[in-house]
């Protein structure tokens, strides 16, 4: 009879302690996220994107030294000369003149743009490539 008390007992306690205490569920595993493929790829234009009017300038500018001035195919021309020389083709061929940084920018697309040091001086300087 001590043997069923005994046991009654402690199954009375292992209830109590079940509702005193949360319910513990087991942690789930989570599993690592792998990053989306990214796939190269190609995109082919079937047309070209209009040439925008700071293009067509810089690009006429390019040109126009390509051909009257040989002596700078091939060297460098620092920005100073670029931009006086753009002002002055802007007044013979009729164009509303841009701002240099606009022209600029463009002009450093289609030519090589380099920063130069020379007696404590620091300019800008394009490359005027061959024609």
């Amino acid at each position: 009879m001590i043997h069923n008390l005994l046991y009654v007992f402690n199954m009375l306690a292992a209830l109590k302690r079940q509702i005193a205490e949360p319910v513990r569920h087991p942690k789930a595993v989570l599993k690592p996220r792998r990053k989306p493929r990214t796939k190269s790829f190609d995109v082919v234009w079937l047309y070209p994107p209009a040439q925008t009017d700071p293009q067509h300038q810089a690009e006429a500018l390019l040109q126009t030294i390509q051909t009257h001035c040989e002596h700078a195919v091939g060297s460098y021309v620092p920005a100073s000369d670029l931009e006086r020389f753009y002002g002055d083709l802007a007044k013979e061929r009729g164009w509303t003149p841009r701002s240099w940084y606009v022209i600029g920018r463009e002009l450093g697309k289609l030519t090589t743009r380099v920063v130069k040091r020379r007696d404590g001086r620091t300019f800008r300087c394009y490359r005027i490539p061959r024609a």
